[in-house]
């Protein structure tokens, strides 16, 4: 899991990059790394229609998750798997 962040508007947010074929029945998915961001980034994004930055950000984004600091990779992948 690498750990990093996507500025928005001055602010730092919170992704991760996970490999989610260790979920079943996404084992075989041809793209195994998928990021997942904190859900405050989703918020920050504002009302739809988006800006070209917010949808730029929000293309390469898998999942959102709240308080996603809270996480570490294997309660995230349980989390996913769950909600997905």
């Amino acid at each position: 899991m690498d750990n990093w962040t996507i500025p928005f508007k001055g602010v730092d947010y919170s992704v991760r990059t996970l490999d989610i074929r260790s979920i079943p029945s996404w084992e075989d998915e041809c793209y195994g790394s998928v990021n997942v961001a904190d859900k405050a980034l989703e918020d920050a994004y504002g009302e739809e229609p988006w800006d070209s930055e917010a949808t730029a950000i929000d293309e390469k984004i898998f999942f959102y998750v709240e308080n996603i600091e809270n996480y570490n990779e294997k309660e995230l992948l349980k989390h996913l798997e769950e909600n997905l």
